[in-house]
């Protein structure tokens, strides 16, 4: 402004040729209106605004809300790295030193230093910030949820992207997203093509809800779920783990009391406000992890690699932790959430239609990775979420997990991966000693042996032992209708001829029913009807001979799937 005015000043006494000669009022507010404009200009033409509007902003407006910031930017960014290509360099150095980080983990929640979108800066919650929040009227209810839900703090790499948020382009609004969104919830082989449409996957809900959810901003969304008298599957998602993570306290005596749903409601409903508060304030899109996600990444880890052997990998590390292992979910089906299972579960619809009603724990081994292993897909749980096995079944593929029955099914887990461990060791000395059976003359011990830990596994884990000694008739007079089902599906034996189940899986039922006829027979005549009958015992050697031989061949899918739906078989024809 100074450098204008004495330019002026000089220009008006040369024109004028008197050198005591003075700018007016006017002529100084002109000056100073032109540098304003002039410096607005320059700025504006350096720098981001959005008073700069284009026509391909104007005619994507609807489409692209943000088409006009995304597009300053890059003009913005284009133009500094025309007139100083350091500038950009130094922009970019931000996000990519943070790959360097010790507290950078990725997708897998694995210690990494290759740069990816996908990584997050994990940091802990301070001890200090939960005691000075404790000390803040109504924080300590606050302070106890973070413990609990939590205790550590993820920032997304890309929310650090100083230029463009880690997008490429800019994103789509509602009136795209919301169709693209449902799309992908009736068709989830769909989901890589409409991944740069819905990067995050759709929204949960119905049609109402998913629309609520895309055009609200998320602190309005945790609000409505405060109260809110029905709850989504992100709130349930959450309750299940701060219970989980209380239920595993009071086993560790971390706690005196087992955590009622009271309490755990109210610590959800706090860790919702914490939340809410971030999403506010906080200049990226903080993600709360619980103590519980570190065992469960791990957990998830083992059945990529393991797959079916997971579970009793990861309690032989972590034998606390069985509730880590319990989904958020409950899977009615067993199918695993991938796109190659959602293949299969449609080409094989007919199948899955004649045993879904009587048998859907089954439906799994039809369509599922053999191996257990599988690439997650976010798409497919959805569609399991809002679809069921059998047209007119009120249960779906997945459902959200009853709290109630959370800490059963994690000692009914447990109890069962201790009681197959126990009876593999068993098996092999068993089979080792040169006997197929238990009940074979000179196994006594054994046998003692396997009735003794049965018993005091039983003692120790009432919920296991009323899965154990529970007798259902029907189920076993489905589960073998079903597997005769599944073994003269044409479709299902040619795609699966190489598995060596397959044939097994034919062995056991043939044999089953000839053993199960002859009982039959022999009661009808006056005799006893059951393998524990003494007079019986040439047959339930025959039949433990056929098991235990069929369960030691190779390959070991066999005695995974015996382990999990054939174990106290009380082979009957019903």
């Amino acid at each position: 402004m100074k450098q204008r005015a004495d330019i002026a000043l000089a220009t008006k006494r040369m024109n004028l040729g008197d050198a005591n000669a003075e700018l007016t009022i006017d002529e100084i507010n002109g000056l100073r209106k032109d540098a304003v404009e002039s410096t607005r200009k320059e700025v504006n033409k350096t720098l981001f605004t959005i008073i700069r509007k284009s026509y391909a902003g104007e005619k994507m407006r609807y489409i692209m809300p943000f088409f006009n910031a995304w597009e300053n930017t890059v003009r913005r960014w284009a133009t500094l790295s025309k007139d100083n290509p350091g500038a950009v360099a130094k922009a970019g150095q931000i996000t990519a030193s943070l790959s360097n980080q010790n507290n950078v983990v990725d997708k897998d929640g694995n210690p990494t230093n290759t740069f990816s979108y996908d990584n997050v800066i994990v940091l802990p919650m301070p001890e200090t910030f939960m005691k000075t929040m404790e000390a803040v009227p109504g924080g300590a209810g606050l302070a106890a949820a973070i413990r609990s839900a939590g205790s550590q703090i993820s920032i997304p790499i890309r929310s650090m992207d100083v230029m463009f948020q880690g997008e490429a382009t800019a994103g789509f609004g509602p009136i795209v997203a919301l169709p693209a969104g449902e799309l992908e919830k009736m068709r989830p082989d769909f989901e890589s093509i409409l991944k740069p449409v819905i990067p995050f996957g759709p929204q949960e809900g119905n049609l109402f809800v998913a629309a609520a959810k895309t055009v609200l901003p998320p602190a309005a969304q945790k609000a409505a779920q405060l109260w809110s008298a029905t709850r989504d599957g992100q709130w349930s998602r959450t309750f299940n783990t701060v219970y989980r993570y209380e239920l595993i306290k009071y086993k560790l005596g971390e706690r005196n009391t087992e955590p009622t749903f009271e309490e755990v409601t109210s610590l959800t409903n706090n860790m919702y406000k914490v939340k809410m508060f971030s999403n506010l304030v906080l200049p990226f899109a903080a993600q709360y992890d619980s103590p519980l996600s570190w065992y469960t990444q791990q957990y998830r880890k083992l059945q990529q690699t393991y797959g079916a052997q997971a579970d009793a990998l990861f309690l032989q590390m972590y034998p606390e932790m069985a509730e880590a292992t319990i989904s958020a979910s409950l899977n009615n089906t067993g199918v695993q959430a991938s796109q190659q299972a959602q293949a299969n579960t449609l080409k094989y619809k007919s199948l899955i239609s004649k045993i879904g009603t009587t048998t859907p724990e089954m439906i799994g081994f039809v369509v599922n990775d053999p191996s257990g292993k599988y690439d997650f897909s976010q798409a497919v749980y959805q569609w399991q979420m809002r679809n069921a096995p059998v047209p007119g079944s009120i249960d779906n593929f997945r459902g959200q997990r009853n709290p109630a029955l959370l800490k059963q099914d994690a000692n009914k887990k447990m109890g069962w991966i201790e009681y197959r461990k126990a009876m593999d060791y068993l098996d092999s000395q068993l089979m080792a000693q040169g006997f197929q059976s238990y009940t074979e003359s000179g196994a006594e011990e054994l046998n003692l042996a396997k009735q003794m830990f049965t018993q005091q596994l039983a003692q120790s884990n009432k919920d296991w032992a009323a899965d154990f000694y529970s007798v259902d008739k029907g189920k076993w007079i489905y589960r073998m209708q079903t597997i005769k089902t599944i073994l003269t599906d044409p479709q299902w034996v040619k795609d699966n001829a190489n598995r060596p189940i397959v044939n097994q899986l034919a062995i056991y039922y043939n044999t089953r029913t000839q053993i199960a006829r002859e009982l039959a027979s022999r009661k009808a005549g006056g005799g006893a009807g059951s393998l524990d009958a003494k007079d019986n015992e040439d047959l339930s050697q025959l039949w433990q001979a056929t098991v235990a031989t069929l369960r030691a061949e190779s390959g070991g899918e066999f005695d995974a799937f015996y382990q999990r739906f054939l174990q106290n078989d009380p082979v009957t024809l019903g």
